[in-house]
């Protein structure tokens, strides 16, 4: 994610919450990583991050019409509401991972948060439902990890034409 001067909009919640820790947090490109992603654990003590997704709750499912925005066709919006649970681990070698963890819950309280979050049609809870030291052995050295997790609501959408009933070729059978 690179850092920018304006909100981006994303196709997925996960890269928005790695946007927000990567540019709040003041992170170089590759210390912000998704979950179950081909990546190599930094070799120096500084801080990384690892943000995932532990289970999804799908709340709200709608199908509505509307007509076009030019008022030539028809079209169907189809919408799912989710609510999941984002994991968000804290890394280092060193004690940096201890000192910041705290940053991430001040990064996904931002003002620039909510600015992605209202782009991007989610909503990340103000208070973590998990905040867990997990630190442990990592190959020959102490791995300072903190496991931070956090609710989340988000809106799937897509758009489709259709036709519009009177476009169809019908017969009416009945009686003379």
């Amino acid at each position: 994610m690179a850092k920018k001067n304006f909100p981006t909009k994303y196709t997925e919640p996960l890269k928005v919450i790695a946007d927000i820790l990567q540019t709040k947090l003041g992170l170089k490109a590759g210390r912000v990583m998704l979950y179950n992603q081909k990546y190599n654990i930094p070799k120096d003590d500084k801080i990384f991050i690892m943000v995932g997704e532990e289970d999804n709750d799908v709340y709200a499912a709608s199908t509505n019409t509307m007509d076009t925005p030019n008022g030539n066709g028809y079209e169907e919006r189809n919408d799912v509401l989710v609510r999941a649970t984002a994991v968000i681990d804290v890394l280092s070698a060193g004690p940096e991972a201890r000192e910041r963890k705290h940053e991430v819950i001040m990064a996904l309280n931002s003002i620039y948060s909510q600015q992605m979050q209202e782009l991007n049609s989610l909503r990340i809870a103000n208070l973590p439902v998990g905040f867990v030291n997990t630190s442990d052995l990592e190959a020959s050295q102490m791995l300072n990890r903190f496991t931070i997790k956090f609710n989340i609501l988000y809106r799937k959408s897509n758009k489709n034409s259709v036709d519009y009933y009177d476009k169809f070729k019908t017969e009416v059978v009945g009686n003379k």
